[in-house]
């Protein structure tokens, strides 16, 4: 008779093959974190008189596996991951927010004015992983800082 498992192996193996799995998935793509310090100061949400502070977040949960790169212009400035937001001072002007992936990313347009605090919420657009991409939807002060309180802030890509 051939050497065949035991229901009790089988669950047993299928348990084991589904905690490495889900513990793999759940730290595979983990954004780098800004200092506490950093974090902190952002989180005193200062206006800057010379530019317009933009604060972006992104609205999934921190399970999410990918992070989604946020595009300014055609400037990867930071990437973001579920429970994440970015703080960056922007000269007064108009600029595109937009992501990396998928067809259907819906740019957002914003003009900025020097002294203004911006919030914006990064919403996950479901497709093939993260290649759904996301779209980027202006919120008010109160919303904005409400949520930007819940997160972890990560810090700009330097190039």
């Amino acid at each position: 008779m051939p050497n065949t498992p035991t229901p009790q192996a089988s669950n047993k193996l299928q348990a084991l093959v589904t905690l490495i799995f889900l513990f793999s998935v759940g730290c595979a793509d983990t954004p780098p974190l800004a200092s506490s310090r950093d974090e902190s100061s952002a989180k005193g949400f200062p206006a800057n008189p010379e530019r317009a502070m933009v604060y972006i977040y992104a609205d999934f949960a921190p399970i999410h596996t990918h992070n989604i790169p946020v595009v300014i212009g055609t400037q990867i400035v930071a990437q973001l991951g579920g429970g994440t937001f970015l703080l960056t001072g922007l000269a007064p002007g108009k600029y595109t927010f937009t992501s990396v992936g998928g067809a259907n990313n819906p740019p957002l347009t914003l003009n900025v004015q020097a002294g203004r605090v911006y919030f914006l919420r990064m919403h996950q657009l479901w497709g093939y992983g993260y290649l759904g991409g996301a779209e980027y939807i202006a919120v008010n002060e109160s919303e904005g800082k409400k949520e930007v309180l819940k997160r972890r802030r990560v810090p700009l890509v330097t190039n």
